[in-house]
């Protein structure tokens, strides 16, 4: 069996730092980075939580 090849590397959207990964071919990022990135929140784990409380299908299968 190959061994998987996983890639981490930041992007930079308006100046701000957002983590990635590659892996399999697509690129995973960090949703606290992208939240706080289009937020400009401060606290972007907060932002995040009210928004699962407040949606109760993007709360589904979170990790």
């Amino acid at each position: 069996m190959a061994k998987e090849i996983i890639t981490t590397k930041i992007a930079i959207f308006q100046k701000k730092e957002i983590r990635k990964t590659l892996k399999d071919g697509e690129w995973y990022f960090v949703i606290e980075d992208v939240v706080a990135a289009l937020t400009d929140s401060k606290q972007s784990k907060g932002y995040i939580k009210d928004m699962r409380r407040r949606d109760p299908e993007l709360a589904k299968g979170w990790g």
